[in-house]
Formats: C-alpha cells, sequence, structure tokens
C-alpha cells in the first residue's frame, strides 16, 4: 500500500514540489503550514491542514513527508523540520524531476531534492534534505553535505566539497577542488576559487570572507 503524503510548507518552494509531485501522479494527503499562503494556490488550498504536533499522531511506516519549507539564509526552518521528525522515524521523499540528469553511478540520500534541469554527474553525493535547485550544475565526484541547498543555476565544478547546512547562492560557482567548511554561504553571483572555512560567507560585492555571527 501506497504512503500518505505530507507535505510541508506553502510558499514558493512548496508550490514547486507539489507540481513535482504531479509528474509522478502521486497526490498530497496533508499539509502543514503556519500561514494562510496555501489557500491562494490552485493546488494547495484543497488539502488537508494539520499541525507539525498532528503529524506525531500518524504512524511512520504509513506516511512520506515531503519537505516544502525554503531554505533561505539565515533562516533554519527547514532544517530543523527535517531534524525534528527523521529523528523520531519519520521518513522523507526523494523528489527528482523528470526533467533533471542524474547519473545513475550518484549516491543520493533521503529527503534531497533535484528540480527540473539540474544536472547530477558520475560519482556525485549528495546529503540528506538538500536542494538541488532548478539549473544547478553539480559535476563529477562532489560530496554535498546534508541540509544544503545549491540554488537556481550554481555551478559546482568536480570535487568539490561542502560540509552540511551550506547554502551556495543562485548563479555562483565553485571551481574544482574547493571545500567548504559547515554552515558557510557562497553569495549569488560568487566565483569561489579557495577554500572556505566554517560559518564564513564569501560576499558576492568583493568575493572576501565575512564571519558569521
Amino acid at each position: 500500500m501506497s504512503k500518505k503524503i505530507i507535505l510541508a510548507g506553502s510558499g514558493g518552494h512548496a508550490r514547486v514540489l507539489a507540481r513535482l509531485l504531479e509528474e509522478y501522479n502521486l497526490q498530497i494527503t496533508y499539509l502543514v503550514s503556519n500561514d494562510d499562503q496555501y489557500k491562494e494556490s490552485k493546488n494547495l488550498s484543497f488539502l488537508e491542514k494539520i499541525d507539525d504536533d498532528d503529524i506525531f499522531d500518524l504512524r511512520t511506516d504509513e506516511v512520506e513527508i515531503v519537505n516544502g519549507i525554503g531554505s533561505v539564509p539565515p533562516n533554519k526552518n527547514r532544517f530543523n523540520f527535517f531534524n525534528k521528525f527523521y529523528e523520531k522515524g519519520f521518513s522523507f521523499k526523494t523528489l527528482i524531476s523528470k526533467h533533471a540528469f542524474v547519473s545513475e553511478d550518484s549516491m543520493i540520500e533521503e529527503g534531497v531534492q533535484i528540480l527540473p534541469g539540474a544536472v547530477v554527474q558520475s560519482g556525485v553525493v549528495i546529503g540528506k534534505n538538500t536542494i538541488i535547485n532548478t539549473g544547478a550544475l553539480i559535476d563529477h565526484d562532489c560530496r554535498i553535505g546534508e541540509n544544503n541547498h545549491v540554488a537556481p543555476g550554481a555551478v559546482l565544478s568536480g570535487n568539490v566539497r561542502t560540509d552540511d547546512y551550506v547554502h551556495i547562492g543562485t548563479n555562483a560557482s565553485i571551481i574544482q577542488g574547493i571545500s567548504i567548511g559547515e554552515s558557510s554561504i557562497i553569495g549569488a553571483g560568487v566565483c569561489a576559487v579557495k577554500d572556505v572555512p566554517s560559518n564564513h560567507t564569501l560576499i558576492p560585492a568583493k568575493s572576501h570572507l565575512k564571519k558569521n555571527k
């Protein structure tokens, strides 16, 4: 028997995932939303709305969660939601658009979302609850940590390493062999040409490091 699907979130990212689920003829059963945005969406407004804590009343083997909460730093709601329910044994659905290319020898962990136009090449590993957003390019042998967001149009050359909770901004470029430390941010449009330590932001305008607070 197929599991009931819970969609968390009702903003732009959740609506994109709702369309992606339609690609696979998968229906959402419950919606978790902390606001009324869902009422303005044609494909979310009809869903049964529940609260976070209502999920705990459901059996872990009967439901699967789609994490539609967006990931824009410094907001950590997406990561906190995933960790809260993953630690209690709930499973998160991995979604790969039919319009993305993902090499057969890549390793995609639980809850990863790969959106249309993205390319994931040979030998890539992508950690849990990570977003590979629209048109992002991940080249061979990259290792992407958990709870990452690779934003639209970002390019990672071969053998890039990112730790957990990394954000790579829209149209950013990471040259081959670079390592990016935990909880660091690569700003939109930046070209990273050397390693970035943990808890730092690479600022677009001057491409220099700034310690995150």
